[in-house]
């Protein structure tokens, strides 16, 4: 009996270390920086203001911007900070395999300045890193941004097998397993609103919606070829007229008094 209840408890501990052991190599840390966009187009710019909310920061941080609506231009954005900071940052320029991008932060209120680039290459060689913003267009003038990184190291297996003999030097064989690891960080959510798209977009379904309305009272009304005979109110009219009785147009009573003369 005492030996069953050791063999459950080593065979508990066993999970328990196992499942910590995966615990600590697959992680996910959601910590974002919410940041809350408006957006509009005036011409060949785009501008705005951005409101970032951070658990690292007191209170919230405004910021207005201005960049060029062609994606091909040099300059990429114009950035002022609440705090005085101006930042100009260019595009990623692609020169062979290498990319370079720059960014200038000047501080006219407290007379800082400073500068700093990046060079990298085009080989999509990861280094057991991903890094994305992915962004999703729920509607038109509304979209979500999601900036994600993960840092993984992909499971492998490798062994040894060989026979040399069975003295010391003798064969040696063993096998060994790696399970990887992957941690996740999710570093900032957005939301962008563009407020004229926005709203265009739920005029033209409120119109669409009644384009709709009006259709629908039309085909009742006129009747629809599908439809069956008489079942428009104009067929229901007409008939009840019927019922009631007309009066006989001059050419039917004429065509009546010659079929008595005949």
């Amino acid at each position: 009996m005492n030996s069953e209840r050791s063999h459950l408890l080593t065979l508990a501990s066993l999970v328990v270390r196992q499942l910590d052991d995966l615990l600590k190599r697959f992680s996910l840390q959601y910590s974002p920086n919410y940041v809350a966009k408006v957006r509009d187009q005036a011409g060949p710019l785009v501008y705005g203001a951005d409101l970032t909310l951070s658990s690292d920061l007191k209170e919230p941080r405004l910021a207005v911007m201005a960049k060029p609506a062609d994606r091909e231009f040099l300059l990429r954005r114009v950035r002022v900070e609440q705090s005085g900071d101006v930042s100009v940052r260019s595009r990623k320029l692609k020169v062979w395999v290498l990319t370079l991008d720059a960014e200038a932060v000047v501080n006219p209120l407290k007379k800082t300045g400073d500068c700093g680039f990046r060079l990298a290459t085009t080989w999509d060689a990861t280094g057991g890193r991903v890094e994305r913003n992915s962004k999703f267009e729920a509607m038109e003038g509304l979209r979500v941004g999601v900036t994600w990184a993960v840092n993984y190291s992909l499971p492998e297996v490798t062994g040894k097998f060989n026979n040399r003999g069975t003295g010391d030097e003798g064969g040696e064989r063993g096998m060994h397993t790696s399970l990887g690891y992957a941690h996740g960080n999710v570093s900032r959510m957005e939301l962008a609103v563009w407020p004229r798209k926005l709203l265009g977009a739920l005029s033209g379904d409120d119109q669409d919606q009644g384009n709709a309305k009006k259709k629908e009272e039309l085909k009742a009304l006129l009747g629809d070829g599908s439809s069956t005979p008489g079942s428009s109110l104009i067929d229901r009219f007409v008939s009840s007229l019927k019922d009631v009785g007309m009066p006989k147009s001059q050419e039917s009573r004429g065509g009546e008094q010659q079929q008595q003369r005949r």
